[in-house]
């Protein structure tokens, strides 16, 4: 009898105890607090609430590139400049035609003209000096026209933002480049210039030694550039290039000049239209 008393107060007991007062009384408890306040307290009320769970700073949002190149031409017209040169100011234009046969990948046509040279001090020093034996730099050439074949590859490609307020597209690439070049004599150029000014010279003839052979000459091109996309179809380029061309003065050994560093700033265009987007 004892026993079967035990058990059943145990069972009333367990019956006073209802599934509604438990989780009233778990609903009245409070919550711990949280010192360091990483912890963030959601109602979920609609499935859009669901977005505020992962944090923005997580998200990552892949996309193909804004500016797409494959299968498409290139089209490109800069103001370019030679900023090397020990006597003169050299600068000009520079055109390319290209195709891009991958994303990263290009080959196309460029040429480069530059107009006449404009004197630096140092030049107009070396003219107006009062002897008549004035110093000339022999061996010394400067660059008229550069024109061949390139070929471009672009192993860079991003995005950053400016004043958080407009996403830039932009590629970086490197080019290389083989042609014909056309070059002139610092020397003939300084020996007009002072002859011109009516002053007599010991010799008004060229120095030996100090004529071009030819000047239509080999040459070649190395560059780096980036590219800034203003839509899918226009982008701002800017390009450091060193032009380098295969000279011979006379009957001396010819020799590699790469003394032609140059900067060009302009527009490309991309044809035809993109297919996305």
């Amino acid at each position: 009898m004892k026993r079967f008393f035990l058990r059943g107060s145990l069972s009333l007991v367990l019956l006073f105890v209802s599934p509604v007062s438990l989780a009233q009384d778990i609903e009245d408890l409070e919550p711990a607090e949280d010192p360091t306040e990483r912890i963030k307290k959601l109602k979920v009320k609609s499935l859009s609430d669901l977005q505020k769970i992962t944090p923005y700073e997580s998200i990552s949002v892949l996309q193909r590139r804004y500016l797409p190149k494959t299968f498409r031409g290139e089209l490109g017209l800069s103001i370019s400049s030679v900023l090397s040169h020990t006597f003169f100011y050299l600068g000009g234009f520079s055109g390319r035609a290209g195709f891009f046969l991958r994303e990263d990948h290009s080959l196309g046509l460029e040429a480069v003209g530059l107009l006449p040279p404009a004197f630096k001090m140092i030049t107009n020093e070396i003219i107006e000096r009062p002897e008549e034996k004035a110093f000339f730099p022999y061996g010394n050439i400067f660059p008229q026209f550069y024109g061949g074949v390139y070929y471009k590859w672009s192993p860079v490609f991003g995005k950053f933002a400016v004043l958080n307020n407009k996403i830039i597209y932009f590629d970086m690439y490197i080019s290389l480049g083989a042609g014909v070049g056309r070059v002139v004599s610092s020397y003939k150029v300084l020996r007009e210039r002072v002859l011109s000014r009516g002053r007599t010279l010991v010799s008004a003839g060229a120095v030996p030694g100090s004529e071009l052979a030819k000047d239509i000459v080999p040459s070649g091109k190395v560059s780096i550039g980036q590219v800034f996309a203003i839509n899918k179809d226009w982008a701002f380029a800017w390009e450091l290039k060193g032009l380098f061309f295969y000279v011979q003065f006379g009957d001396e050994k010819p020799y590699l000049d790469w003394n032609n560093i140059g900067l060009s700033f302009g527009l490309n265009y991309y044809f035809p239209g993109a297919a996305y987007r």
